[in-house]
């Protein structure tokens, strides 16, 4: 197509406001030193997955403010709770997620789910869902070994029966 017919992306501009977006829509940035490191490495793909579904909901401000309901892992290929909540407790367990608000019952029955913050971004507080703000605390940093990756795993694991 040519002209102001079509679709032309190298001369189009999508903005947002005075923004520029991205022509192929939302994405989520990983860095590398989380990527090379032994907190991601000793991750199952399935604990992986868990982690990519909670970045796709991730936005300037709402870090703290994020959770993981089965009817979305299933999206992201875990379809099982047990499996979801396994996903759950390694990410905690290797320092990438923290939990801002602990999930159950509230008054008249409500269920509120659980909410996490990634460890290397800003959280940003939220006092009407009981979030504090925290800095970046990267305690996946820690994980200097495989070994003791996968042994926070199994510990957290254990914990859980």
């Amino acid at each position: 197509m040519h002209g102001s017919q079509g679709g032309d992306v190298a001369n189009s501009r999508n903005t947002v406001g005075n923004r520029a977006t991205d022509p192929r829509g939302g994405h989520t940035r990983m860095y590398w030193d989380l990527i090379d490191s032994n907190a991601w490495r000793c991750l199952s793909a399935t604990d992986q997955r868990a982690y990519f579904a909670l970045q796709r909901q991730l936005r300037s401000t709402n870090n703290g403010d994020l959770s993981l309901p089965l009817s979305v892992a299933r999206q992201h290929g875990i379809a099982s709770p047990a499996t979801l909540a396994k996903s759950l407790r390694a990410l905690l367990a290797v320092g990438l997620l923290a939990v801002t608000r602990k999930g159950g019952c509230a008054r008249g029955g409500q269920r509120l789910p659980t909410l996490y913050r990634f460890t290397d971004r800003e959280a940003y507080a939220n006092p009407m869902k009981h979030i504090e703000s925290a800095k970046p605390t990267n305690e996946w940093k820690s994980v200097s070994t495989l070994g003791r990756g996968r042994d926070a795993i199994r510990h957290a694991e254990a914990e859980a029966e």
